[in-house]
């Protein structure tokens, strides 16, 4: 199933998982195709969470991951965390920064963006997160504590990643 805003490009997910760090969790907030989470080793534990179930149905995987139907600032702000979670969160981009007129079958607009960045802050793990391009604010301006930040070019643009540490 090809999927908007997929990062099942050539190159572009082995790099945004090369700059993952070590993790026994991984949650990815925002499935979608799942391109990052099919081709990332294995995690002791893996949990995949979309909106829609469509991508869901679709979604398969080599390794057993947990597939959750519904919103990732619920399931997120009710998970116990211990600390040697990874979430990864790439969610719908604001339509202002996509070059496409394509549509998301769930999709975010600004106060959504700034609701889960703010969840995200508070989460005490690791949080990985892509920010599509520099017209939106990045990530790791609005996070504290120690970061690790890249960039990601794709053969379409270069997509700012920030890794968050705790």
């Amino acid at each position: 199933m090809g999927y908007f805003g997929s990062k099942a490009t050539t190159g572009l997910s082995q790099a945004l998982i090369a700059l993952m760090p070590p993790h026994s969790v991984y949650i990815e907030s925002h499935l979608g195709g799942g391109a990052l989470m099919k081709r990332k080793p294995a995690a002791v534990r893996s949990v995949g969470i979309d909106r829609d179930e469509r991508a869901l149905e679709a979604f398969s995987c080599d390794y057993p991951v947990e597939l959750v139907h519904g919103c990732a600032h619920s399931f997120l702000a009710s998970f116990p965390f211990l600390g040697p979670e990874l979430v990864y969160s790439d969610p719908p981009y604001l339509h202002a920064t996509r070059r496409s007129s394509q549509r998301y079958r769930f999709e975010y607009e600004e106060a959504d963006h700034v609701a889960l960045l703010e969840l995200l802050k508070g989460l005490p793990c690791q949080v990985s997160a892509s920010s599509p391009s520099e017209r939106r604010t990045p990530a790791i301006a609005l996070t504290r504590g120690a970061s690790r930040e890249g960039t990601v070019t794709s053969t379409r643009s270069a997509l700012p990643v920030a890794t968050l540490f705790r």
